[in-house]
Formats: structure tokens, C-alpha cells, sequence
């Protein structure tokens, strides 16, 4: 693999640029693959990894941006042209940064590493017979002499104008929020990066991340080590695979779709994956790296358990007749107020654990703001299968409806929320009329609702039993246009799948015109996103706020 070094893109000529962008290898190697057979051969077998690749859409924080250098020499619309057909989405450029059809013009940061096709001649040109078999060959195979040989050198042997050759047979892929300049350029700083042969094979729905308890991190990404942390790699065809830590080979595999590895040591880790046809191993994928440090103790804030300003009602049962002690709630009300908004919260815990004492903190936090909360628990899977958590949350509910009145609670401003499970259970709770109905609640008594990293589409739970069953446990299911105003939260280190989760919810519910805000916290996990509600000035407890007091999201 060669790289070049951008010190500068905007004092560097663009001239020295079109050469050190394809600077070549040094040794010569084997070039018995213009053999016109050889060629045949990769070429057929680039055909079957065509159609064998079953891409999976990301499902983190980021989407997979390709990028390349603009052509050097060639006019933009070219280039653009050129850029569009090869599925291009960045181009590096010294023009001033821009959005064009679709595609980000941006200037290379300073010290970026830009990768080029290996030239199998290395430093030395072909010979007249070498050459003249590469001019036969690049008639027949184009996309794969262009990887071969590197692209530029094979333009200047051939005297090719460099909008003649195939478009970035090898791409930078940027990890990126959004295709705008400033995410772009912040991923590029944080190296959230990965290198492509894609004259070989399209590289898109490659994905590799760590994940533990506290979340999911990805490429670029800092994070203490923690118990039962995992590096995992995923690609869109099966290929050689190889994980690294500190430039040492960890786990090998071949002949793999994807591949799990324990991390018990900090240190940089990333992966290689190659592709091989014909008895030849071919470099496709290599990433940079996701550093894992020494671990460290959560950090938590400061919270309170009490306060003079805030009455406390504990273990109100809410289900009439029932001794279980998880059919209770919790009330955290603003003492010698009336007529006070009120927040239903439900906890989180995958649905099997957690518990209402231990959000006591969040609940005195809002009633010192002036909001009562109720904090009910649930009942838990295993033991007590689905629908027995949303029944349970939809009881609680019902039995704030009729009871807050009597504690000085605004039955005309009840809101609800929740984090994670709870997320799921207040979005299913707010958007499901059946539940509703079935507990003789009436239209329009929820007001607003804020799901933080929740789960909204449970087709892949087999927890919740059959297909249809999980089909009609999903939020998604039942968007619909008079559906209360939703707040939707999303973090950098979510659960896999939560971001995505989230920005579908988000889009659906926009569709149907909803007053809906999507709200991205950064620099959390999924579990410190719920836990730094608690700080000062918290963006997730700022948006909930705004929620419950202006009515909209």
C-alpha cells in the first residue's frame, strides 16, 4: 500500500500533487497477471464478489462517505461527472469548500494520508514489450490495469488524459454525522478513517467497532477499557481477516463474514481484510485505529437523594389488588406547588433489569424544578415474558392520569419518557391507541413525549417472541399524524443500532408532519447519557425541560 502525506494542500502544487498522489512502490513485482487468463480469471471474480456482497446499513453514529482527489488537469463538471458515476461523495481539491450535486468539495487537511493503487512495476517503467502488453490488457480490463499499476503512471505510459482512466480505484472512506464541511473535516481530524481497493471489490457496508456495556466506539474513538469489552469486525463479503493491537497480529481468520475479538489489554487496534483469486492475495481494507485505554472509574456527579423542597411518596401501588412490589411507583413532587406539569419516566434495563429507587436522583432533580415525576417499576423478563412490561407501563400511566390531580398535579400536562427499554416503552405507550383504550385513557391525555436511546423497531428481538409479536411490540409500526410531540435522543457512544433507531423514528414521525426534534448528544455513552442528566447545564435534561414546559419539542 502506498500513502502519501499532504503537508499542505493549499500551498502545495498541484502539479507535485498529481505525482506524489501516485507515488509508486519501489520493487517490481510478479506481472504475470496481464497474462490475458490471469485477467479473465480476477476479472470473473470480480463479478462474483458482485454479486455474493450483501451490504448492511450502518447502524452507528456514522455514515460511510467515499472520498478521492479531484482530478488534477480536468475540469470540475468533469470530475464531478466522474466523481457522481464512481459513487464518489467527497473530493479533495484546493478550490474552496463547497456541496455541489451531492458531492463535498473540501480541502485535505494538512498531514492527511492519502492512499494510491500499488504500481506492480515499482519505481521502473515497462519496457516496450512490457508496455505493449499493459495497452492490450487495458483495453480488455481497464478498472483492474488501473489498480495494478497505480492509476497515474499507467496514464503517462499509455498517454491516457487522466479523465480517460477509471475514477479512484482506491477510496478514502470517511466516517461522518452528515456530508457537510465541518463533520467531514472533524472526522478527518479524529482519523474516523479507512482505505478501499475498490477495483476489486466495493468496500461499502464495512463496518469494525468496540463495544462493552457502556456502548459502542468506533473508528478515531478514545475510551477507557472496561469489562467485557470486544473488538468486532464486519464485511460485505467474506474475506481474509486480521485484527491488530499496537501493530501486532491478534486474530486471524479466513474466509470470514465477520469476526469477534475479547480485548483484555488497552493499545491501538485495527483491522486488515484481503481478497484472494487465483492463488493471489490482494490488499482490500485497512483501516486506522480505535484506541482503548487504561480503564478508569465512571466518574459520577454529585447527586442528591433528598431535598427540603421536594415531597417524596414511595411505593404507591398502581395495579388494585396486586402485592408485587414492581407494580408501584415512585412521586417526586414540587412541595407547596399546584397545578405543576408532570413526567412519567420509565427506567431502562433491557427490559430484565432495573429498578424505580434507582432514578430517585433524576426524579428530585425535576420536582426542585418546579415538574412532578412519577417513576414507576415494571415487571422483568425472563421470568415475566412481553407484554407484561408494556401492560405495566401502560397501568402506571393510567393510574397517574386518574390519581395526580389529587397531589397537585396539571392533568392537562402529563408528558412521558424514558431511556432505553423505557425509551421503548414510552414511545409503543404514546403511539399504540390500543393501549390506551384498553386502559380507558383518553386521546390526547399524553402531551409530549421524550425517548431517550430507545428501541423502536424490535424485528430482530427474538425475546419478544414470533415475528408478528415483534412486529407489533415496535413504535414504529404505529406512527401516525396526531401523535404527541416527540423529543429523540441519540448518543456518540450509543448501542448499536440506536442512532439508526432513532434517526428512522425521527424521519417517520416528520413525514407525518409530528412536531419532532432529533437530538444528538455528544461525547456520552449510553449509559452516562442517562447519568449526566444529573449535571448542570446536561443537553438531554435542557431538552427534556423545554419539552415539558413549552409543550413542544
Amino acid at each position: 500500500m502506498t500513502f502519501v502525506k499532504v503537508v499542505s494542500r493549499k500551498v502545495l502544487p498541484s502539479a507535485l500533487f498529481a505525482i506524489a498522489m501516485f507515488a509508486a512502490d519501489t520493487d517490481r513485482q510478479d506481472l504475470s497477471i496481464f497474462n490475458s487468463q490471469k485477467l479473465d480469471a480476477l476479472h470473473e471474480q470480480r463479478l462474483q464478489w458482485m454479486m455474493v456482497r450483501q451490504a448492511e446499513p450502518a447502524q452507528g453514529v456514522y455514515r460511510d462517505f467515499r472520498a478521492a482527489a479531484a482530478l488534477d488537469g480536468v475540469l470540475p463538471f468533469r470530475t464531478q461527472e466522474l466523481a457522481r458515476q464512481a459513487g464518489v461523495d467527497i473530493l479533495f481539491t484546493q478550490r474552496e469548500p463547497r456541496i455541489h450535486n451531492g458531492v463535498l468539495w473540501t480541502i485535505a487537511p494538512e498531514g492527511l494520508q492519502i492512499p494510491t493503487p500499488p504500481n506492480i512495476f515499482g519505481d521502473m517503467p515497462p519496457s516496450q514489450k512490457e508496455l505493449k502488453r499493459v495497452a492490450s490488457a487495458f483495453k480488455q480490463r481497464p478498472v483492474l490495469v488501473a489498480g495494478l499499476t497505480g492509476g497515474a503512471p499507467l496514464a503517462q505510459w499509455l498517454k491516457l488524459e487522466p479523465d480517460k482512466l477509471p475514477f479512484a480505484p482506491v477510496a478514502l472512506h470517511v466516517l461522518a454525522k452528515e456530508l457537510t464541511e465541518a463533520e467531514v473535516q472533524a472526522s478527518l481530524a479524529a482519523k474516523r478513517t479507512y482505505i478501499a481497493h475498490e477495483w476489486l471489490a466495493d468496500a461499502k457496508g464495512f463496518a469494525f467497532w468496540a463495544s462493552n456495556n457502556q456502548g459502542v466506539f468506533e473508528l478515531g474513538d478514545r475510551f477507557p477499557l472496561q469489562p467485557r469489552t470486544r473488538v468486532e469486525v464486519r464485511v460485505p463479503l467474506a474475506a481474509r481477516l486480521r485484527v491488530y493491537r499496537d501493530d501486532q497480529l491478534l486474530h486471524e481468520e479466513k474466509n470470514a463474514r465477520g469476526i469477534g475479538v475479547p480485548v483484555t489489554q488497552p493499545g491501538a487496534y485495527r483491522v486488515e481484510a484481503d481478497l484472494e483469486s487465483d492463488g493471489r492475495t490482494y490488499s482490500w481494507i485497512r483501516t486506522s485505529e480505535i484506541h482503548i485505554e487504561q480503564q478508569r472509574m465512571l466518574q459520577l456527579p454529585n447527586f442528591l437523594t433528598q431535598d427540603p423542597n421536594v415531597e417524596t411518596m414511595r411505593g404507591i401501588a398502581y395495579v388494585e389488588g396486586s402485592d408485587n412490589a414492581k407494580h408501584k411507583l415512585d412521586l417526586y413532587l414540587p412541595k407547596g406547588k399546584k397545578e405543576f406539569p408532570v413526567f412519567v419516566f420509565f427506567h431502562g434495563g433491557s427490559w430484565s433489569s432495573g429498578d424505580r429507587s434507582i432514578y430517585a436522583p433524576l426524579g428530585i432533580l425535576f420536582a426542585k424544578k418546579g415538574i412532578g415525576v412519577a417513576i414507576p417499576s415494571y415487571r422483568l423478563m425472563p421470568a415475566n415474558p412481553h407484554p407484561a412490561q408494556v401492560d405495566d407501563a401502560t397501568a402506571a400511566f393510567a393510574w397517574v392520569a386518574r390519581n395526580i390531580a389529587a397531589h397537585g398535579g396539571d392533568v392537562n400536562r402529563i408528558f412521558i419518557g424514558g431511556h432505553s427499554a423505557g425509551g421503548h416503552l414510552a414511545a409503543l405507550l404514546a403511539l399504540n391507541p390500543e393501549l390506551q383504550s384498553r386502559h380507558n385513557i383518553a386521546a390526547g391525555t399524553i402531551k409530549g413525549v421524550a425517548a431517550l436511546s430507545g428501541v423502536y423497531d424490535l424485528r430482530l428481538l427474538p425475546m419478544f417472541g414470533t415475528t408478528e409479536t415483534r412486529k407489533l411490540a415496535s413504535p414504529m409500526e404505529y406512527v401516525r399524524k396526531d401523535a404527541p410531540p416527540f423529543l429523540i435522543s441519540y448518543c456518540q457512544w450509543d448501542y448499536l443500532s440506536l442512532p439508526m433507531q432513532a434517526r428512522d423514528l425521527a424521519a417517520a414521525l416528520k413525514r407525518q408532519f409530528v412536531p419532532t426534534r432529533l437530538l444528538y448528544v455528544p461525547n456520552e455513552t449510553h449509559i452516562s447519557e442517562v447519568i449526566s442528566m444529573l449535571k448542570d447545564g446536561d443537553p438531554t435534561t435542557e431538552a427534556v425541560l423545554r419539552l415539558i414546559e413549552t409543550g413542544q419539542p
